[in-house]
Formats: structure tokens, sequence, C-alpha cells
């Protein structure tokens, strides 16, 4: 991994939001399509007076190619990532940095399901990122990957 292994979580973390986002926004541009009307008013689209179907659909095929883009960037980082978490030892840090970055569990919902405190969520997390970041040194050391 070419980039600090936090990066690349925060990237999955926000990528995963970010797919989720576009997702809505086709399934309701989806939703305006059915409606019977040739055109839309504007309360319905801001973008102009009136919105044609053509306009909705041209802007579903835009969102759909740009959804494509990110689930294809999500697989691929998330099979990264995933070769990278399972060189943590311990399955409990497996466990609580696959439930924050590729499920994207809130911190809280991490600590109730594993019977930790918050801080002590915290502080686990940090241990799997030092262990993560030193096994990434090593990696890269045998493979010659830097």
């Amino acid at each position: 991994m070419h980039k600090d292994i936090k990066i690349a979580l925060k990237e999955l973390f926000w990528l995963n939001k970010s797919i989720l986002t576009l997702s809505e926004e086709i399934e309701y541009n989806s939703c305006l399509l059915t409606k019977v009307s040739p055109t839309i008013k504007s309360d319905v689209i801001q973008s102009s007076n009136k919105t044609t179907i053509e306009d909705l659909i041209i802007k579903g095929d835009f969102l759909k190619n740009k959804l494509h883009e990110k689930v294809s960037r999500q697989i691929e980082l998330k099979e990264e990532l995933e070769s990278i978490i399972e060189t943590l030892e311990d399955i409990r840090l497996q466990d609580l940095i696959r439930r924050r970055y590729l499920r994207n569990q809130k911190w809280l919902t991490i600590a109730n399901e594993l019977n930790y405190s918050l801080d002590g969520v915290y502080k686990a997390h940090g241990k799997a990122l030092r262990i993560l970041r030193k096994n990434i040194s090593k990696i890269k050391v045998g493979s010659n990957l830097q």
C-alpha cells in the first residue's frame, strides 16, 4: 500500500458514505422519472424552470456512471485493505477495524457490540493501526513494493 493505512481506511469509510448518497440520489431520480407528466416543475427540481424526462435520464446515466466508478474503487480498496487487516493476529482487532471501516459502524455501536468502553475502543483502534503500519512496512521491505 503506497499510503498510510489510516488514510486508506478513511478513504474507504468516506467512499462507502458517498456510494450510499449516490444510490439515494439515483433512487430519487428514478422516482421522478415515474411521474406521468413529460415535464416536472421547478419545485421538484431546482436546476431550471422545467426539467424534461430526457434531462432526468441524462442525470440518471451520469449518476450511475459515477456510482460504478466509486463501487469499482471500493472493491479494489476493500480487497487491498482486507489482505492487510488479515495480518492482525488478534481477531478482536480485525473485527474492530472491519466494523469501523468496512461496515461504517459508529464508535459507540462498536463499543457496545464488542463489550468495550468507548475509551477502550479508541485504544484498541490505535493499537491496531500501529500494528498494521508495522505489518505494512514488513510487507513493503519483503516484497520491494516501495
